[in-house]
């Protein structure tokens, strides 16, 4: 009998839970990511913030744990964030990154190679820095971090940031007149709050 009503409750979330991770077509109306993408974008900053919340994040390569923040809110894709930035990024490869609405931040990441750069990669890229870089000593505090000015962290430690709630990105591709047929790729996400 519990089986059954397990079985039933099952049948009952799992449909919508597959519907909101693979939708077909856009995951918003007017925007141009995927079902698929949007999760690809979320996951890893999930991941990045419940480390960070579990005390599990460490500062650089063999570094102490970083403090567990005070608050850490979850963060959702925001279809007014993603036509913000499909408006910002125009199709371009962004030669120069464009000026954000004062109550936004901007991420961008430009790479040049012969395949498509996903959301996976630019995620990874951001997500796992400081697993790579270190935040100076002086940024961290006992129950919070600051950020230091290293550039290499700028994205990093946006995502971080345990006020954020929303995300929404753009990504395009040019061709490019270099060696092995290259193409640039450029991806833009705006988050809400500046």
């Amino acid at each position: 009998m519990g089986a059954l009503l397990i079985v039933a409750l099952l049948a009952s979330i799992l449909p919508s839970t597959l519907s909101e991770r693979h939708g077909k077509g856009p995951y918003c109306e007017r925007g141009q990511a995927s079902y698929e993408e949007v999760w690809k974008v979320l996951d890893p900053i999930g991941d990045l913030r419940w480390r960070i919340v579990r005390g599990k994040q460490h500062n650089g390569p063999g570094g102490a744990k970083m403090p567990r923040p005070l608050e850490m809110r979850e963060v959702m894709w925001k279809c007014h964030l993603e036509e913000e930035a499909i408006a910002l990024i125009q199709g371009r490869c962004l030669e120069t990154i464009p000026i954000t609405p004062g109550n936004r931040t901007e991420l961008v990441l430009r790479l040049t190679g012969g395949k498509h750069h996903s959301y996976d990669s630019v995620m990874s890229v951001w997500t796992k820095e400081l697993d790579r870089t270190p935040m100076k000593q002086s940024a961290i505090g006992p129950d919070n971090v600051k950020y230091d000015g290293e550039v290499r962290l700028w994205d990093y430690a946006n995502l971080a940031r345990g006020l954020i709630t929303g995300i929404g990105c753009a990504q395009t591709n040019c061709s490019y007149n270099g060696p092995n047929s290259a193409t640039k790729h450029a991806t833009l996400c705006l988050i809400n709050k500046p």
